[in-house]
């Protein structure tokens, strides 16, 4: 395979037909008659790669697949041969009972180029998918970072609580237990004094 061919734009003539006339598209003597100029996309390696993905592996390789076009073009006398050639006019026999001859080198140039934005769309789904991807995976981690950091919060707030409930209970048994002690101390205090005075009256 000639990758020196692949990854081009280039501007090709095909048969200028009546709607290119009319459409005052620049035309220039060509083979048998008059040609228009038309834009030819070629695929890259990388598209090839690309393309690869859509057929089994154990498939023919995907360069063996395309056509591809010539680093120059075919001369005059080798394109006569080949016209008259046995093998060419059956693959030509084969494209247009299948296809008819109108535009068929026009409408053929086109899939290239028809196949080659199909596969930069497709990049750009991928793309926007992986990024998709990449931002669910980070959004997730952000949500485990913030549950840790509430789990966390969770715990010291528990902790804080149980302090503080332990601190009350301490707090409320002193005074009840000092509450008890100065009951007693004024029972004591009350009991000596009716002692006193039983013992003065007596």
């Amino acid at each position: 395979m000639d990758l020196s061919s692949l990854g081009r734009t280039r501007l090709v003539g095909v048969p200028a037909s009546s709607d290119h006339l009319l459409r005052h598209i620049h035309a220039r003597d060509g083979y048998g008659g008059l040609e228009t100029l038309v834009q030819v996309e070629e695929l890259d390696h990388a598209d090839l790669l690309d393309l690869q993905e859509f057929f089994p592996e154990d498939g023919p390789p995907m360069a063996d697949l395309v056509l591809r076009s010539r680093v120059e073009a075919t001369p005059g006398e080798e394109l006569e041969s080949s016209l008259r050639s046995l093998p060419v006019q059956r693959e030509l026999a084969a494209l247009l009972s299948e296809y008819g001859a109108d535009n068929l080198a026009e409408r053929r140039f086109s899939i290239v180029s028809l196949l080659r934005r199909i596969l930069d769309r497709y990049r750009r789904v991928c793309r926007q998918l992986n990024a998709s991807a990449s931002r669910s995976r980070q959004n997730a981690l952000e949500a485990q970072d913030q549950l840790r950091l509430l789990m966390l919060s969770n715990e010291l707030a528990r902790t804080r609580l149980e302090s503080a409930c332990k601190h009350i209970v301490e707090t409320n048994s002193y005074s009840a237990d000092r509450y008890r002690d100065d009951v007693k101390a004024l029972i004591k205090e009350q009991d000596a004094n009716t002692q006193r005075l039983r013992e003065d009256n007596s």
